[in-house]
């Protein structure tokens, strides 16, 4: 896991977020598989979710947010809703209510789950618009 994790960060440091986010997040989006390595992913995406939002807001909007999403109505796995709201409130602060409106158009996220995504918003400060 070491060796995935260091090729993992080599890659993110000299490809262009266009290049890795797309594949990087379909793995991650997909409720099976394993725990320890959508962690490693989206603890990435802490790294260049924000900065992504404020350049490519499209990328986040087509391949970001619909992988959240979809490990957050994970319901048979709670370690992966985990990991989705950990990531999601790590946007949170960069995307302020985008995020909100974004989970409300999702059809994969009910009231309990868009209700979580504001409360992520709210407790990053940034008020939803």
């Amino acid at each position: 896991m070491q060796a995935a994790t260091q090729a993992l960060d080599a890659a993110l440091r000299s490809w262009s977020a266009d290049v890795h986010v797309l594949h990087l997040m379909a793995a991650a989006g997909n409720p099976s598989g394993g725990i320890r390595s959508k962690a490693v992913v989206l603890d990435r995406l802490a790294a260049f979710g924000p900065p992504l939002w404020r350049s490519r807001p499209a990328l986040i909007r087509q391949h970001v947010l619909p992988a959240l999403f979809s490990l957050l109505a994970a319901g048979k796995r709670p370690e992966l809703r985990q990991l989705a709201q950990g990531a999601l409130s790590q946007l949170a602060g960069s995307m302020g209510g985008e995020l909100v409106k974004a989970a409300a158009a999702s059809p994969l996220l009910g009231p309990p789950q868009q209700q979580l995504v504001a409360e992520c918003v709210a407790a990053a400060g940034a008020a939803p618009r």
